[in-house]
């Protein structure tokens, strides 16, 4: 009635549209993507997703490249990592071996080496990073990615191996300690590892398969990181600590004074987490713990419900299940129990040494929280980035820029 068709059935729709040869979707597609750029013209940001897909769907590369870049960028920004990496890939098909795209195809590879980074996927991060290394004759931009490349050291005590990672060389050393694995740092390991020597760990996966422990305790991953910091062998080192990364370094910090200069932590528990919580969250959160393993990979889904709520969460719940996806549930929430009783308020008074804490606004440790570590520990200095959760995810530049400053000056200016 209104010149338009509608369809009943989606199917319908697609048997429609494949009956079209080749050459007449490219042809509507360009004309559907014409049409959207020129009435949206003062809001393209709105419809990148819309114009990268029909520009790609006629077969237009200046156009169909540029917006795939800006969808892939948008998505990634939003962890909305599969999509990011499908308009990347697009972008690339587009591209094919073109000599005057080098630039942007670069730009991609090392994008995509990002991304199986922060996927935990470090393999297919480090065979990105070299195809990216290979597609350009720039220099600089090559050295820029061989600092981003892992490699893997091991070190055996007692008859137990152990690995770490390092990233890029320099005088100065960051270690990075989290609360499941590396990945969560891998925008602070491209940044620092430009200038420094990074240093991460997994705590979950420090291990051989076959020699993990019966039981997990802050000691025992303390224990591991002084056998790491003692193989490197570096003169300074700056730990930041995560989670239950921050529990470690602390505990380190305090059983071992005067290997440290300075310290970082960030979402770290000074008591177990009921102390800081209503009773009626007290009781939620004792009634999730009687049944999270009952069937562990349901217990897994719903703790991060718990943690990270609401729709707007969405994608930062499903990016943490991802990259814990290689190990079973049940090792994940013994890990996530561990974090949530650990009580080290009594070894906040040892800790003597110039002591940063960051904390995003939205993070679900509770500021009361963070401010009782903050009393607790004299000389530290604490900093709260407004509006955000999980700042080294969604706000990398503030907290890249914060840490940097803290590591060359221990203080901070930031209001």
């Amino acid at each position: 009635m209104d010149g338009k068709y509608y369809f009943d059935h989606s199917k319908i729709q697609e048997f429609l549209y494949q009956e079209i040869s080749s050459e007449l979707k490219k042809e509507y597609h360009a004309i559907l993507a014409n049409h959207l750029e020129e009435i949206n013209k003062d809001r393209l940001e709105a419809i990148t997703n819309d114009l990268a897909y029909h520009y790609y769907r006629a077969g237009d590369k200046k156009k169909g490249i540029q917006y795939l870049l800006r969808a892939g960028k948008d998505a990634w920004d939003k962890l909305a990592i599969f999509e990011a990496i499908r308009y990347y890939n697009q972008a690339l098909e587009m591209m094919e071996n073109r000599k005057n795209w080098e630039i942007e195809k670069t730009r991609i590879l090392e994008n995509l080496g990002s991304i199986n980074a922060l996927m935990n996927d470090p393999d297919m991060a480090n065979k990105y990073f070299e195809k990216g290394i290979a597609s350009t004759s720039d220099e600089k931009v090559k050295n820029r990615m061989r600092k981003k490349i892992r490699r893997t050291n091991t070190v055996e005590k007692d008859g137990v191996k152990r690995e770490y990672f390092v990233y890029g060389e320099g005088k100065k050393t960051i270690f990075f300690i989290g609360y499941v694995n590396a990945a969560t740092f891998f925008p602070q390991v491209s940044f620092f590892s430009q200038g420094c020597k990074v240093i991460t760990m997994d705590t979950l996966g420090i291990w051989e398969k076959e020699r993990f422990p019966g039981k997990f305790t802050i000691d025992l991953y303390t224990d591991d990181l002084k056998v790491i910091i003692d193989d490197l062998q570096e003169k300074e080192i700056f730990p930041v600590g995560v989670g239950m990364g921050g529990a470690i370094a602390i505990n380190y910090v305090a059983k071992y004074p005067g290997k440290i200069a300075k310290l970082a932590l960030s979402g770290t528990n000074p008591k177990p987490s009921v102390a800081f919580m209503d009773d009626a969250r007290k009781k939620r959160f004792e009634a999730f713990w009687e049944k999270a393993f009952l069937l562990p990979s349901l217990g897994l889904k719903k703790f991060y419900e718990i943690l990270f709520p609401g729709p707007e969460n969405e994608r930062l719940r499903e990016w943490n299940l991802d990259i814990v996806a290689m190990y079973p549930p049940e090792l994940v929430l013994m890990h996530w129990k561990i974090f949530c009783e650990t009580d080290i308020s009594t070894l906040l008074g040892k800790i003597k040494i110039p002591t940063l804490i960051v904390q995003g606004e939205k993070d679900p440790l509770p500021m009361a929280a963070v401010k009782y570590l903050n009393d607790k520990i004299s000389e530290s200095q604490f900093v709260v980035i407004k509006n955000t959760v999980y700042v080294a995810i969604f706000e990398p530049d503030k907290y890249n820029k914060i840490l940097k400053e803290f590591m060359n000056t221990g203080k901070v200016d930031y209001d």
